[in-house]
């Protein structure tokens, strides 16, 4: 018995799917015949438009199913496709639970949306842009450490520092006028 044989003949031949070993060509190769349990298959270009019997046959088809309304086979969505439509829905939802979550809220303040791109700062920058670190503030609420700000003010949150703290109001002042106003990546 002769085992199961498929010849492809085409007449595009896309670059991109061929490489100087033919690797790409003999993975495609390999696939196809898993798939159809196949164990040969030959690929051969023809010239287009140029008479070849099978070719001008399979041109036919073409324009046929293209002027269908519906189609006969429909394709799942591409690896890339539900990689980016799992994305945009898990930012969704990210962005969802963030509005209607009321931690968070000094984070907030400096980005409005959840974004996928990252942001590099060292340890002191992260503290201050999460409000987690030695403010007094967090450590009450994690260790039940008292909380209260050195200057007697109020609680010590990163909030509270930088803008309302007695003892930092002279370096405050040295800061530059427009630092409230910068977008945190500048």
């Amino acid at each position: 018995m002769t085992p199961p044989f498929l010849s492809l003949i085409t007449e595009k031949v896309r670059i991109s799917e061929v490489s100087r070993d033919g690797e790409v060509v003999r993975k495609q190769n390999e696939l196809v015949k898993k798939k159809l349990k196949l164990t040969k298959i030959q690929l051969q270009w023809v010239r287009a438009h140029n008479g070849t019997v099978g070719n001008e046959r399979a041109d036919a088809l073409a324009r046929l199913a293209a002027s269908k309304d519906q189609i006969d086979a429909e394709f799942g969505p591409s690896k890339a496709q539900v990689r980016y439509r799992g994305k945009v829905l898990l930012a969704t939802k990210w962005q969802e639970r963030r509005n209607n979550s009321e931690k968070g809220s000094w984070t907030k303040k400096f980005f409005k949306e959840v974004k996928f791109s990252r942001l590099y700062g060292d340890f002191y920058y992260n503290q201050a842009l999460t409000s987690h670190g030695v403010f007094g503030a967090h450590e009450k609420r994690l260790f039940g450490k008292e909380g209260d700000c050195p200057c007697g003010e109020q609680l010590e949150t990163i909030e509270h520092i930088l803008l309302k703290c007695k003892i930092l109001g002279k370096e405050r002042d040295d800061w530059p006028k427009s630092w409230l106003q910068k977008d945190i990546s500048d």
